[in-house]
């Protein structure tokens, strides 16, 4: 090859651009990487980006003062590594009827509520009487399917001869907090 080839060889592959992949830094190689969707593994920004989400609520307990029970409700949350939010739900059985409202939290199968309970007993409740009112703070553990709640509920009304305080404690089978 000519001297003047080889020249005009070399200007032309020094003008021209370079099309060999760069490597890319690490910020660059996160940003362009795909969101993960597995709560164990990946961070609070992968997972579904703090999306909103509504389900309902189901659950059959068995409870202290109602003896059972079938709550239905609805759940309002932010999805990140698990999900927390709020809901309410209305829980009528055989011994009276609750209102709940709270907060929850939750990690894949798992999680934990914190409500104000309201209750009114009708029929033959446990440890009461029919026509009472009740209101206080439970709690609830859930997991899979299951769940336990206990509380403690101050009885609202005059005061007919019964105790004040009235323990509220339940397990059964859930869909939701």
């Amino acid at each position: 090859m000519s001297p003047a080839l080889l020249l005009l060889a070399s200007a032309l592959q020094c003008a021209a651009p370079d099309e060999r992949p760069k490597p890319a830094d690490a910020a660059e190689q996160a940003q362009d990487a795909p969101a993960v969707d597995h709560p164990k593994t990946a961070s609070p920004k992968d997972v579904r980006s703090g999306e909103e989400e509504t389900f309902p609520v189901f659950a059959l307990r068995f409870t202290g003062p109602q003896y059972a029970s079938l709550a239905l409700g609805v759940a309002h949350g932010r999805m990140t590594t698990g999900i927390a939010g709020q809901y309410a739900q209305v829980e009528p059985g055989l011994g009276g009827l609750k209102v709940n409202a709270g907060v929850f939290g939750a990690v894949d199968v798992a999680g934990s509520s914190l409500h104000l309970t309201y209750l009114h007993t009708w029929g033959r409740p446990a440890g009461t009487i029919a026509g009472r009112d009740y209101v206080g703070p439970e709690v609830s553990l859930f997991g899979l399917i299951f769940n336990v709640s206990i509380g403690a509920l101050w009885r609202i009304g005059p005061d007919n001869g019964a105790g004040r305080w009235l323990l509220s404690t339940g397990i059964g089978f859930s869909i939701g907090p």
